[in-house]
């Protein structure tokens, strides 16, 4: 309440306070860290906001240390590093700091339960990182001069695919999908940028199945993997990998949520559109009978009512 009417340090002091009496609590780890990573941002000396940098993220790093599974702690780790790339100077600090914080959700994705946090964390790394000519360069960099850095090659492989650049991205993410394959984030990019670049189901079909290991206890890579089966025409197949959400206990909102849709071949901005029958409306989407659907979920073949925008 002290933080969020701006008097951070008092609020620290409370804190700070609480541990003394009993350290073992998680929650003022955690409520410690988020303060730290406020006063981050808003310390106009560099050194001051610097050396709290450091206390955020061991306040984070101790959260983890009580419960490696904490979903709340991953994302302030990562949120602390984003806030900090958009802060430094350098554009090399910025992009140290964009992997450093892309390192922390590729843990937690493997670890959590609840990933929606992680995956808002990593969309506004893509969004801020596609204003930042400066920092992209020196992501490009970091990849030259380290050529097996896994995130700094994931970020650029990324960002190459949404500045519309699918050729650039398949060859900067192939060499991290056949040394990497549990990095299933990485996985998802390349079988996304093969298809935009037009290549058959079946090649980008190959590259995700690579990453199952990890990959199948993610909403994002199950919808992907059971769409591009399903396109395919590997029904059986698709249905297999669209009861990972079952198997698996997906948060609802999440194994409901449409993470994957068909593009047009040969035209990666235009959506497949195909013709069914409605045999269901729900809130926000409809069942249409199979074998045409335009879009997939971890739950399985979804496709948006026409009459709902």
């Amino acid at each position: 309440m002290l933080s969020r009417e701006g008097r951070d340090d008092l609020g620290l002091g409370q804190i700070d306070e609480g541990l003394r009496m009993n350290s073992s609590l998680r929650v003022l780890h955690h409520t410690r860290g988020v303060i730290l990573s406020h006063l981050t941002t808003t310390i106009e000396s560099p050194e001051v906001a610097r050396r709290r940098l450091v206390q955020a993220e061991e306040a984070f790093r101790r959260c983890l240390s009580f419960y490696h599974r904490d979903d709340y702690a991953y994302q302030g780790l990562a949120e602390l590093y984003l806030n900090w790339a958009k802060r430094a100077r350098e554009p090399s600090e910025s992009a140290e700091y964009i992997s450093k914080a892309e390192g922390v959700i590729s843990e937690g994705l493997r670890l959590v339960r609840v990933r929606d946090g992680l995956w808002i964390v990593s969309s506004k790394i893509r969004d801020w990182l596609g204003d930042q000519p400066s920092c992209f360069r020196a992501l490009e960099q970091a990849v030259k001069s380290t050529p097996g850095s896994i995130i700094a090659r994931y970020l650029l492989g990324r960002a190459y695919r949404r500045a519309r650049s699918p050729e650039k991205a398949g060859m900067v993410l192939e060499p991290l999908v056949k040394d990497h394959p549990d990095e299933f984030r990485a996985c998802v990019e390349y079988a996304m940028a093969l298809l935009e670049l037009g290549e058959p189901y079946s090649k980008a079909i190959a590259a995700l199945r690579l990453s199952t290991t990890y990959g199948l206890t993610d909403p994002r890579f199950v919808a992907t993997l059971g769409g591009l089966l399903f396109m395919n025409e590997e029904f059986t197949e698709a249905k297999r990998v669209f009861d990972e959400s079952i198997k698996q206990e997906f948060p609802a909102d999440e194994a409901s949520r449409i993470q994957f849709r068909p593009r047009q071949r040969g035209d990666p901005k235009a959506r497949v559109r195909l013709r069914g029958k409605v045999v269901a409306v729900k809130t926000g989407y409809a069942f249409v009978q199979p074998p045409e659907f335009p879009a997939f979920s971890a739950r399985g073949a979804l496709a948006e009512h026409p009459t709902l925008a």
